[in-house]
C-alpha cells in the first residue's frame, strides 16, 4: 500500500471524510513521484498551500524547512499541521509535503483528531 506516482503511473490518492467537533473535515493524499500532496478542509476549498521538507542533516538532529506560498502566513497552526506532517513522513519518503488547508477549527483537538486519522494506513500514502 502507497507509494505509487511512478513514471507515467496515475498517483496514488485517497480520501477520507472525518467528524471534528461536529464539522465534516475532508482529507485527501496523493503520493507524485516528486512529493507527497495532502488536503485538509473544512471549507471545501483551500485557503493556503504549505511546502515542507526535511532537510539533509545525517549529523544532527532532524531540521525542517516549512514555506507558506499562498494564502494566510500568519496561521501559525498550520504551519504546526505542516511540521507534524513531514516529520512523520521523513522516516519513510524524502519526497517534500505540499499542504493544502482551510479549517475553521483551529484547536489542539481538531489538530490531534486529524493528524491521527492521517497517521492510519488507508490514508499514508508514503508509508
Amino acid at each position: 500500500a502507497g507509494g505509487g506516482g511512478g513514471s507515467g503511473g496515475a498517483p496514488a490518492m485517497r480520501q477520507a471524510v472525518l467528524d471534528v467537533g461536529g464539522r465534516a473535515t475532508n482529507i485527501v493524499t496523493a503520493a507524485y513521484a516528486d512529493r507527497i500532496l495532502v488536503i485538509i478542509t473544512q471549507r471545501g476549498k483551500i485557503g493556503t498551500f504549505i511546502d515542507a521538507r526535511a532537510d539533509d542533516r545525517p549529523d544532527g538532529p532532524p531540521s525542517f524547512t516549512i514555506r507558506t506560498l499562498l494564502g494566510a502566513r500568519e496561521e501559525r497552526v498550520f504551519e504546526l499541521y505542516a511540521r507534524q506532517l513531514v516529520s512523520r513522513m521523513a522516516a519513510t519518503t524524502a519526497r517534500p509535503l505540499l499542504l493544502g488547508i482551510a479549517l475553521d477549527d483551529t484547536s489542539a483537538d481538531c489538530a490531534r483528531a486529524v493528524l491521527a486519522r492521517l497517521d492510519e494506513p488507508d490514508l499514508a500514502v508514503w508509508k
